[in-house]
């Protein structure tokens, strides 16, 4: 097995089983590439204090459902999440993805300093592809087993050598 890298993920968000889909997610991206150190914060100030403490490769966060200590509605933690975001790159260029954000908070997010920010619905695609792109890794190569035999190069070389095989004869 090659020698893999370790990414630290910061992971903000109090659904548990969202939490695990994302995790999964970013595993998903990582695997045979890198290996994934996930660490989760339910409260933003959790999250600050994580991001002050550890240093981190990777934060996803999904605003709307990581309350802060003077936010008890989690729709009314935007402002809130935008500090955060100030704060995590404050500590360094930590790659920052928001996640399930309405249109009308994105650009306030951005402006904070998120590097992405995904819209709603959530799309399981979107998060992968962002992640990738954040953490610089490339595009997994499609499995020579799914491949039909035509888009191997080892069956076009072989086909063409039949094809001049067949057209001489």
């Amino acid at each position: 097995m090659p020698n893999l890298k370790t990414v630290n993920l910061l992971l903000g968000n109090s659904e548990g089983r969202v939490s695990n889909l994302i995790e999964a997610l970013v595993r998903d991206v990582c695997d045979n590439q890198a290996v994934v150190h996930c660490t989760r914060a339910t409260r933003l100030d959790e999250l600050n204090r994580q991001v002050t403490e550890e240093k981190f490769d990777l934060v996803i966060l999904i605003p709307e459902k990581l309350p802060g200590p003077a936010c008890q509605d989690f729709r009314g933690c935007y402002a809130q999440a935008a500090a955060a975001i100030r704060i995590i790159k404050v500590q360094g260029p930590t790659p920052t993805l928001a996640v399930s954000v309405p249109v009308q908070h994105q650009a306030a997010l951005a402006a904070a300093g998120a590097d992405r920010v995904l819209d709603l619905p959530f799309k399981c695609d979107e998060v992968k592809s962002s992640v990738r792109q954040l953490l610089n890794l490339p595009v997994p190569s499609a499995d020579p087993e799914s491949k039909t035999p035509d888009e191997l190069p080892q069956s076009r070389s072989f086909f063409a050598w039949f094809q001049s095989l067949v057209a001489n004869n």
